[in-house]
């Protein structure tokens, strides 16, 4: 993992450079790279689309996993972007 580190830490070094050099600021957290996400896969079902979501609890060291069914009739992006808001505030 600090391989992992060291690289991020260099790619950061060089974005700031960059936007130095542009004239633009750019801020990177790193520490804020390293905590765990969430993951969505998408799968197309019949009738709809089912949405699979992982999220991984460092406080008792195991992944959760959440089901979501999108049916046809309901559009695909506001249904996603209502997943991603229930499952954030669910954290």
């Amino acid at each position: 993992m600090k391989w992992f580190n060291n690289w991020i830490t260099k790619k950061y070094q060089k974005i700031q450079n960059i936007g130095k050099l542009e004239g633009m600021p750019i801020s990177v957290d790193v520490n804020r790279l390293q905590s765990p996400g969430m993951s969505f896969s998408i799968h197309r079902a019949n009738g709809g689309y089912v949405v699979e979501n992982r999220k991984y609890d460092l406080k008792f060291d195991r992944s959760e996993y959440n089901l979501h069914v999108i049916t046809d009739d309901k559009d695909l992006g506001e249904e996603l972007g209502k997943i991603v808001t229930y499952e954030n505030i669910r954290m």
